[in-house]
């Protein structure tokens, strides 16, 4: 397998991501407006997209935003993490979120996620993660 690379997404991104999305997530929103969110989000400071790109394709994705509670300190909670099926059980997802957490500890906060939600399909979804 080449090299992973993991980076911030950018704008021109959209595609891939929208791609992800539908693919793996089920969730058909459409690219132009998967660019508008994310120019939006990466502009608004409160947000942080990952992208993991292998031989120049984007296959990949996390997003991270702020957390904020009344019982516990300020914290970075995942939004959503999708990795194509073509290219899972490599450790794709894992390089993904230990990129976030890396983050999450560099901007001095710490990090914690737990999920259970359904796709359009009905599929039931759990990401539990527990951080710092």
């Amino acid at each position: 397998m080449q090299e992973v690379i993991i980076r911030d997404a950018k704008p021109e991104d959209a595609v891939s991501l929208a791609e992800l999305n539908k693919a793996e997530m089920g969730y058909d929103y459409p690219a132009d407006k998967t660019r508008e969110k994310l120019t939006a989000l990466l502009k608004g400071g409160k947000d942080k997209i990952l992208v993991a790109e292998l031989d120049g394709q984007v296959v990949g994705y996390v997003h991270l935003n702020d957390y904020d509670v009344l019982y516990a300190d300020h914290l970075k909670n995942i939004m959503g993490i999708a990795v194509s099926s073509a290219h899972r059980r490599r450790g794709l997802g894992g390089k993904l979120l230990t990129a976030a957490e890396a983050w999450a500890r560099d901007s001095g906060r710490g990090w914690r996620s737990a999920g259970f939600w359904r796709k359009p399909d009905g599929c039931p979804c759990v990401l539990q993660v527990a951080g710092i």
